[in-house]
């Protein structure tokens, strides 16, 4: 028998199902109509048989017919946690029904069943990762390293470092290695073990994890307010070889340390780095720009930034000066040439970005206007109304979005709402995102129903729906997604760089989805559980509706079948990347909502 059609014998447990103890069914204490009595009564006689499935059938007909009774919630949480593989589904029917019912007297039992539906969750899950190991093992060939640099990453994104350690161990090739150790130094990092993470980092001949855990101790320290043993980290980490060839990625660290030595109140250590920084910029190879003047204007502007970020505004205005000079040397691009880019225009624009990241407001919209290219000045007017916003200046931000032609304003005016309701103006927040409906371009789109719709227009009012959700005008939220969803289904076919089809229109129901799941699709108690439950969309974090969450068993037999060893691999990591972030949105949800 060849390794294709034993493939399925070495993984057979894969399919097995197990089964565990339940609290037995309910009935509700609440007089529910004769029909919906009755279709819940023959899902509990068909519990009983057992035969879960027809009794979710008859469950589900007594919810069609009452959709927010909580007794319904709690029976399909039951059925639907007996069988294998629908364990987050199980779960959210609880949360529905612990929403609906929060002082209900099985609170306690019901918390605890969940709790063991996450961990036949995490079984299924860690057998699932256990397969894709034993293919890395028996495949000795090129493969092998790579099929491990998958589960690391996996164990990684599941949260298990210390299995992410083990397998990062069985990796040969040295390269491959330190890769995804720097990984697992950088999760580390994000998680606080600092202790960890530098050991790692220390054995690690290749990258910079050692100045990243440097960092991450020093920002450790300057939260605590520990001032001076930040400078001191910070000046170990400003003088350490960095091993990465990336000129970028040395600029943008040595950036990092000049701005944390400025929160750490060390003048001189800023003013070193940031001569470090220069020093570092006048030693490039001459190579790397290959005669492209526009790219030496890019490092220039990194610099500026990184003086910026430091608080020395006056050396970041003299860096972006020389800029311009470099934008100014700049010729004019061939517009017969339909892909040729305006460098000028290009780097003009990020350079009245900075200028407004400076707060020289004026300056960058002079630069702004200079701009000859339509596309770049948008992007560039966008950006200064954003900090003009964060300034506080909101009434100039909006004469500058008054300024934009041609390219619809609602982009500027999500990111002035935005900056309004992180300066705690909520009411100028409602105010800015309701100009949003009023554009002229998206406008004729609604209203008008005139132009192709794109996948962008209807992100745009998803966007504005979420500032509205923040601000707690719900159901302005709700009015702004339901026009989301006219604009959706009007998206054509096989639009962008998706090939699937209707991507696009998926893609943009994903967005509405998404903002929908925040405050459900009706006002009822639940009714954001029972989304998940109903969600077959495969680009959402969580479509519990699709066959991996009904049924794991025949969702792992209808894995394709190849010689190649890595197409069935491959099948396997895409399916437990799938449960980690449904699992991750579920719990997360959980979370959020208090039910644990």
């Amino acid at each position: 028998m060849n390794k294709t059609n034993n493939r399925f014998v070495g993984f057979g447990w894969l399919m097995l199902f197990f089964t565990f103890a339940l609290p037995i069914i309910v009935h509700s204490q609440t007089p529910l109509p004769p029909s919906v009595q009755d279709a819940l009564d023959k899902g509990i006689i068909a519990a009983k048989l057992p035969d879960y499935p027809l009794a979710i059938k008859y469950f589900e007909e007594a919810r069609k017919i009452a959709p927010d009774a909580p007794i319904i919630y709690f029976n399909l949480g039951l059925a639907e946690s007996k069988i294998p593989g629908r364990e987050l589904r199980a779960i959210c029917w609880f949360a529905a029904y612990l929403t609906a019912e929060p002082n209900t007297p099985n609170r306690a039992a019901i918390l605890e069943q969940i709790k063991i539906l996450e961990v036949k969750n995490q079984r299924n899950f860690q057998r699932i990762v256990e397969a894709m190991k034993a293919g890395a093992k028996s495949n000795t060939n090129f493969y092998e390293d790579s099929f491990w640099e998958d589960i690391v990453r996996i164990w990684i994104k599941a949260g298990d470092i210390s299995e992410a350690i083990k397998s990062a161990d069985q990796i040969r090739d040295d390269h491959y290695k330190n890769r995804v150790k720097i990984e697992i130094v950088d999760a580390l990092i994000a998680n606080g073990d600092l202790a960890q993470a530098e050991k790692i980092a220390s054995n690690l001949t290749e990258g910079n994890s050692n100045v990243r855990v440097m960092i991450a101790s020093a920002e450790d320290k300057i939260w605590s307010k520990d001032f001076k043993a930040a400078q001191e980290i910070l000046k170990s980490a400003a003088n350490y070889p960095v091993k990465v060839d990336n000129y970028r990625e040395r600029m943008k660290t040595i950036s990092k340390i000049a701005e944390l030595q400025s929160k750490a109140g060390d003048k001189e250590g800023v003013q070193t780095t940031l001569e470090k920084l220069q020093q570092f910029y006048n030693e490039l190879p001459e190579i790397i720009f290959n005669n492209k003047p526009e790219e030496r204007g890019e490092y220039l502007i990194f610099i500026a930034d990184g003086k910026t970020i430091a608080g020395d505004i006056a050396g970041a205005g003299e860096t972006l000066l020389n800029a311009h000079k470099i934008a100014d040397s700049i010729p004019p691009y061939d517009k017969k040439d339909i892909y040729a880019t305006d460098k000028k225009s290009k780097l003009l624009q990020l350079i009245a970005v900075q200028e407004a990241k400076n707060g020289n407001f004026d300056l960058s919209l002079n630069t702004a206007k200079a701009i000859t290219d339509g596309y770049y000045q948008y992007l560039a007017l966008n950006e200064i109304a954003k900090f003009q916003a964060k300034s506080g200046d909101v009434p100039s931000a909006k004469k500058t979005i008054d300024l934009i032609t041609g390219f619809p304003k609602y982009t500027a005016l999500i990111l002035v709402a935005t900056e309004q309701i992180n300066n705690g103006d909520r009411s100028g927040a409602i105010e800015t995102s309701n100009l949003i409906l009023s554009d002229e371009k998206l406008n004729e789109k609604i209203k008008q129903k005139k132009g192709e719709v794109y996948e962008g227009d209807v992100e745009i009012l998803t966007k504005a729906a979420d500032l509205q959700i923040l601000v707690g005008d719900v159901s302005a939220a709700r009015k702004t997604l339901a026009i989301a969803q006219q604009l959706c289904d009007r998206i054509p076919n096989n639009k962008g760089y998706i090939t699937e089809e209707n991507s696009n229109r998926k893609a943009a129901q994903y967005d509405i989805d998404l903002i929908l799941g925040k405050i459900g699709r009706t006002d009822s108690p639940g009714s954001v559980w029972v989304f998940y439950t109903e969600d077959s969309n495969s680009y959402d974090d969580a479509p519990l509706n699709s066959t991996l969450f009904l049924d794991l068993s025949e969702h792992l037999k209808s894995l394709p079948q190849s010689n190649d060893p890595s197409v069935f691999f491959n099948a396997l990591k895409h399916t437990v990347e799938k449960m980690i972030t449904a699992k991750t949105a579920i719990l997360g949800l959980l979370k959020e909502r208090s039910i644990k």
